[in-house]
C-alpha cells in the first residue's frame, strides 16, 4: 500500500501546472498498481487544516479498515 500526501506544488513548476510532472506521476501509479499495490493520494488542500486532516484521515482509515474486512478495533 502506498499513501502519499502532496502539497499544492506537487504537479507544478513555479506554481503553474506542469503536465509533464503529472504524466510521470500517473505512469508511476500504474506501475505500482500493476505490481499489486493500492495507491491512495491526498492533495494538500484536503489536509490544509488540522481539523480537515483529522476528518479526512479518520474517514479514509475507517473506510480502508472496512474495505479489507479487518476486525473491529477496541475502544480507547
Amino acid at each position: 500500500m502506498v499513501i502519499e500526501v502532496n502539497g499544492k506544488h506537487h504537479y507544478s513548476t513555479d506554481g503553474r501546472p506542469d503536465t509533464d510532472k503529472y504524466a510521470r506521476q500517473a505512469a508511476e501509479d500504474r506501475k505500482l498498481k500493476r505490481r499489486g499495490y493500492d495507491v491512495y493520494r491526498f492533495g494538500g488542500k484536503e489536509l490544509s487544516t488540522e481539523k480537515n486532516a483529522l476528518q479526512v484521515m479518520r474517514q479514509f482509515l475507517t473506510d480502508l479498515w472496512h474495505h479489507y474486512d479487518l476486525p473491529a478495533l477496541p475502544d480507547r
